[in-house]
């Protein structure tokens, strides 16, 4: 069992070609504690380059990842859980159809982050990783259906940008 101040979170990136899971206890004064990861290929973004939609199939295949992924979560009784969906869902025309299902099938809420907002975030767990003392970050992000660019300088604001190239 965790200590009463520890947190449990739980979060989903849904990504192009890639959906991962992270649980972890938030213990304070220290880091996040690993508790359970898991990496599932899905191609969500299979097509959607030619086509501008998610195809039914990889949509299904999706939604009954995070079927089982909701289960785990319940079982590891985790306080918060932040879904996000970046490339192949920011492009796809039928987006919303996608967000309806995962909310109704899989009682998730969906967040479809902008190419940006995934550069800043990787940013953030890039930082989180690093030794104390490292000031400058120059960094690239190839994902499935976009990649980020980041520089980070000590002293300046970051400079992130998305292309639409994965």
């Amino acid at each position: 069992m965790t200590e009463p101040s520890t947190r449990r979170f739980a979060g989903i990136d849904i990504g192009t070609l890639t959906c991962r899971l992270l649980i972890a206890d938030l213990i304070p004064g220290q880091s996040l504690k690993e508790l359970r990861s898991d990496r599932r290929i899905l191609r969500l973004g299979e097509g959607v380059d030619q086509t501008k939609r998610l195809s039914s199939a990889a949509m299904d295949r999706t939604i009954t990842c995070l079927q089982e992924w909701q289960s785990v979560i319940n079982d590891h009784h985790v306080e918060a859980t932040a879904v996000v969906a970046t490339s192949a869902v920011r492009d796809a025309t039928n987006r919303q159809e996608f967000l309806k299902r995962v909310r109704r099938e899989a009682g998730f809420e969906l967040e479809v982050i902008s190419g940006d907002e995934e550069a800043r975030r990787t940013l953030l767990g890039i930082r989180s990783g690093l030794p104390t003392g490292v000031t400058d970050i120059l960094a690239l992000d190839i994902g499935g259906g976009s990649t980020e660019f980041i520089l980070d300088r000590s002293g300046q604001k970051p400079i992130v940008r998305s292309i639409d190239i994965g």
